[in-house]
């Protein structure tokens, strides 16, 4: 699919930048909305306060009723990064405070999604008096209401979108529940735990219950930034703030030893932790643990602090990691020959849907993830339920235009009976259905799909920060640019686009470009440029010429010395 370059649009006329501000960092800024600087402060004095939650001091009061009495709580993870993270905080913090805590994490293949009856079954088993979910519970009714015969408190504390009727919890921690007026709604669920927690630090101290005084909130940002960068969730004020002072820590190796021992089979150096780091390297080797093992190794990997025990279980989830690169490296040449069996013309194909029986239910989202941007689609990827043949499961992704969560309600709402379960956000999304309704669900997804984006979204469209001059391309504005990060979904990294003439090029592992280009405005500047996962058969054989690039000012450290890389995400053949 050929894309379109544009240049993001930016107003500087309700800007009060400082006089000495960078025109170029003026101009990124504005581009995302950021009209002043105290706007990307990463000072902890401008969180958000936990008072505007709905229903925080309810669910605190609880949670320190229990650890004052010394009831058993259990913590009802969930079996992806942002939930290993938001278990582990909950872990740490309430044994901080003498809790008597344990946590169940439910098996992605065996019990799936939530607080299922079953999980909470397996928190009877270890004797819970409170239940408290992490970033899950929201659409927990069965669950819920099987802890409650079983004389179990629960507190939900979850982040993700409620479909309508909510579970009869004693306490609902949730910044997009009703009534809510909490103004970060794109908290991830580490996010929401973390606010909880602080809430029950205050209640303890009110209670003059020493314990409390020796909890320090701030020592767990380290996980609150990899749970929150794990989950792509919107990079708003408050989540740069959390996810700027987690990597400040990171940094200076003032965090778990799982997150040290991580970063070390990964060889990626911890003082220049960044969120690329974490989102490419860091997060995927925890959640390999949940996608295709138990993700209590992972919980165990940040809840230890000895780096002996951390090494090992890095070492595992590594090894895991690696077997997921290989399923899933299968599953997408299987779905790819699928698509091109079934999608006769991609531009008439609004949503993909694909299927086949023996797609591994752990790498299905990724899968959808692979699909969604080979296609530029909304895609949703099914398999086999393990438990039951007669039933198929999902994950969905989607893109800027399409509001997963919606349309999946708007689907069940027309077609009863269609949807066994669902939830999710606006771009990822889980779901189940009969395997006879397959087909029924397809035609019921592409009918919403093209009802409800509208079709200038199909287009690929590259949203750049414009050309740079030559000088610019420098090690000094790639530093300039590292210092304002962090950066992620909804206030990106900045991109630029240029044209220049490729002066050579050649073919790295089969599968990557590596490129010298020569700007067009001084002949004797060449910039090294890097492309992974290009078009090989493309450019194995093409012509020297000009070329339009897109990329990111990058470097390299070889013998102390630092060099530009141009790390390059599109580039294409400019005619003469």
């Amino acid at each position: 699919m050929e894309k379109i370059i544009k240049q993001r649009s930016y107003n500087l006329n309700n800007c009060e930048f400082p006089n000495d501000t960078n025109s170029l960092l003026a101009r990124i800024f504005a581009a995302r909305n950021i009209n002043n600087l105290d706007e990307i402060s990463s000072k902890l004095e401008f969180l958000e306060k936990y008072n505007s939650l709905k229903d925080i001091n309810i669910a605190s009061k609880i949670i320190a009723k229990a650890i004052l009495n010394n009831k058993k709580i259990v913590i009802a993870g969930d079996f992806d990064c942002d939930g290993a993270t938001s278990t582990t905080v909950a872990i740490l913090a309430l044994r901080k405070l003498n809790a008597n805590v344990d946590y169940v994490v439910p098996n992605r293949i065996k019990l799936g999604y939530g607080l299922t009856p079953q999980l909470v079954d397996e928190a009877h088993k270890l004797d819970a008096n409170l239940i408290i979910t992490v970033d899950n519970g929201i659409s927990s009714i069965e669950g819920v209401q099987h802890a409650k015969s079983l004389n179990i408190d629960v507190v939900i504390t979850d982040h993700h979108l409620p479909k309508g009727e909510l579970p009869k919890a004693d306490a609902i921690v949730n910044p997009n529940q009703q009534g809510c007026l909490f103004k970060s709604k794109n908290i991830a669920g580490v996010g929401v735990i973390f606010y909880t927690l602080c809430a029950v630090k205050n209640d303890l101290l009110t209670e003059n219950y020493t314990a409390a005084n020796d909890l320090n909130m701030a020592e767990y940002l380290d996980l609150v930034a990899i749970g929150t960068i794990a989950d792509v969730v919107t990079l708003d004020k408050n989540n740069r703030i959390l996810v700027s002072q987690g990597i400040a820590r990171i940094r200076q190796n003032i965090c778990r030893e799982g997150i040290k021992s991580l970063f070390k089979i990964c060889k990626k150096d911890i003082k220049t932790a960044d969120t690329a780091d974490i989102g490419f390297y860091v997060a995927p080797r925890i959640n390999a643990a949940g996608r295709l093992s138990d993700m209590s190794l992972s919980v165990e990997l940040l809840i230890s602090d000895d780096s002996e025990v951390t090494d090992d279980l890095a070492n595992k989830i590594h090894r895991l990691n690696d077997q997921r690169r290989e399923i899933e490296k299968l599953m997408l040449q299987e779905a790819l020959e699928i698509a091109n069996d079934t999608l006769t013309d991609v531009n008439e194909q609004h949503g993909i849907v694909l299927y086949k029986q023996s797609w591994h239910q752990g790498v299905i989202g990724i899968l959808a993830s692979r699909i969604k941007d080979k296609f530029h689609r909304p895609t949703i990827i099914f398999s086999q339920d393990s438990n039951d043949n007669n039933i198929l499961k999902a994950s969905a992704r989607s893109i800027e235009g399409y509001h997963l969560q919606q349309g999946l309600l708007r689907i069940n709402d027309e077609n009863k009976n269609l949807l066994l379960s669902f939830g999710g956000h606006s771009m990822a999304a889980g779901l189940s259905i009969h395997a006879d309704n397959l087909v029924t669900f397809t035609n019921a997804f592409n009918l919403d799909v093209k009802n409800n984006l509208d079709s200038s979204y199909l287009s690929k469209i590259i949203l750049t920060d414009g050309e740079l001059d030559t000088q610019q391309i420098s090690l000094n504005t790639y530093d300039m640019v590292k210092s304002v990060a962090p950066w992620g979904k909804d206030f990106p990294e900045p991109c630029f686009e240029g044209t220049f003439l490729l002066h050579s090029k050649r073919i790295v592992k089969d599968k990557h470009l590596r490129v010298s280009l020569q700007s067009i405005c001084d002949y004797n500047i060449c910039f090294d440029g890097f492309m992974f996962n290009a078009d090989v058969e493309k450019w194995s054989d093409h012509k020297l010429g000009k070329v339009k690039i897109v990329y990111q000012l990058d470097k390299t450290s070889f013998r102390n010395q630092d060099e530009l890389k141009l790390k390059i995400s599109y580039i294409s053949h400019v005619l003469n």
